[in-house]
């Protein structure tokens, strides 16, 4: 007989998730709506692929969410773009700055007619 917790997870959990994240709710605050802890999440994600589905399509309605309400406050000078630029920077992937490493190696010969010059 296995041992552990018996799961919690229900398949209505898939739609609960895109709803909320619909109202600009993100994934990790969806464990707390449903009580319980991240980690849970990331188990789901990993034994039950209509959950991992969902969570792409939940993502993607938050960032709509967020989005619609940048354009809303384009026009409402009591909109806060810091919160707004925070949310990007931490769903969306944005940065204040990229870095681009690049390592070289180059090789010079100088034929000894040349070094007179």
């Amino acid at each position: 007989m296995p041992g552990g917790r018996p799961t919690v997870y229900k398949p209505e959990y898939c739609d609960e998730m895109i709803e909320y994240a619909r109202t600009g709710g993100f994934y990790n605050n969806f464990a707390g709506r449903i009580g319980i802890c991240v980690q849970t999440l990331y188990n789901w994600e990993k034994v039950h692929p209509e959950f991992l589905e969902s969570k792409g399509i939940a993502k993607a309605a938050c960032l709509h969410w967020w989005d619609e309400r940048a354009r809303e406050g384009l026009f409402d000078k009591s909109f806060n773009t810091t919160i707004w630029v925070f949310v990007k920077k931490n769903i969306d992937g944005w940065a204040d700055k990229s870095e681009v490493k690049q390592n070289s190696n180059i090789e010079i010969n100088i034929d000894s007619q040349d070094r007179d010059l």
